[in-house]
């Protein structure tokens, strides 16, 4: 998904291609502004800032589902929940607290999401933890979708940047009129530090509890290079032929690979990515490990 402001009488194009060599049948729909007296706002970006972007008519006043937790996950449901804002689409909403300041993420990127999801973020402007009445501010930023960067679905969301101080939201929607079910991560800014990976045991079949750096994906024995889930085992001999689909071949299987690569992981999200300093060992000199 692709949006922005267009002027009156603008002329543009779009370049439909596959990731990498992939080609094949699609389905393109463009969706356009209603006529109205009243100009279009321009689209909030999808990275957070502390400069509020465009709202949709004023403070929006509803009930929290919960209180998000620092490197933990929720799950969700919006099927037959109020439009709130934004896609008519069912929306929830979780409140969290910002402790520190620094680079917070929050992602639908699960094999328990089974939509198109969409995320909001927010100021809140009050919050009552006994009734969870909870009223939202201006709005930080926006993401459809995660696109490759998510093993399990490309339609998943990851929402991310810096954060003061401060009481904040996630609105979890769906593109246009999408509902389902959802899980949803929320990562601090301690969890992020790139020479400390996270103390979560490692899942092949699910994303980890504890969500930071390489939770969708398998560490090393070293816990230096962050795998594809779909490898099975991050190293050993034959890593080369292990894997699925994009998520396969020593690129994303081989931590001697990755580590040739040097691409350090980032997102929660990130695989095939290094998490620190790589050392070979573990599986002996003869295999790529």
């Amino acid at each position: 998904t692709i949006g922005g402001f267009l002027t009156a009488g603008q002329e543009a194009a779009i370049v439909v291609e596959g990731f990498f060599t992939n080609e094949g049948t699609y389905e393109l729909s463009v969706l356009c502004p209603s006529r109205s007296s009243d100009p279009p706002s321009p689209q909030p970006s999808q990275e957070l800032s502390n400069e509020p972007s465009p709202d949709f008519g004023g403070p929006i006043r509803s009930f929290a589902a919960g209180v998000l937790a620092c490197d933990t996950s929720v799950v969700g449901n919006t099927t037959g929940l109020l439009d709130l804002t934004g896609n008519p689409s069912g929306d929830q909403i979780w409140y969290f607290t910002a402790d520190v300041a620094g680079n917070y993420s929050a992602t639908t990127c699960s094999p328990l999401t089974t939509y198109d999801t969409l995320l909001r973020a927010f100021v809140v402007e009050s919050y009552d933890p006994i009734t969870m009445e909870i009223v939202l501010g201006d709005e930080l930023g926006e993401n459809d979708d995660q696109g490759s960067f998510c093993p399990f679905s490309s339609l998943t969301s990851e929402l991310g940047g810096p954060l003061e101080v401060g009481e904040y939201a996630i609105l979890v929607e769906g593109f246009f009129d999408s509902e389902g079910f959802y899980e949803l991560f929320l990562t601090c800014p301690d969890t992020l530090d790139f020479s400390r990976p996270p103390t979560a045991e490692p899942s092949v079949s699910a994303a980890p509890t504890v969500f930071g750096l390489c939770a969708v994906g398998i560490l090393n024995e070293e816990e230096s290079v962050c795998c594809a889930a779909s490898c099975g085992t991050c190293g050993g001999c034959g890593c080369e032929l292990l894997g699925d689909g994009v998520y396969s071949g020593p690129d994303y299987c081989c931590p001697s690979a990755i580590a040739e690569n040097g691409v350090d992981c980032t997102l929660s999200s990130d695989v095939g990515c290094l998490l620190g300093p790589y050392v070979p060992g573990g599986f002996g000199s003869k295999c790529n490990v």
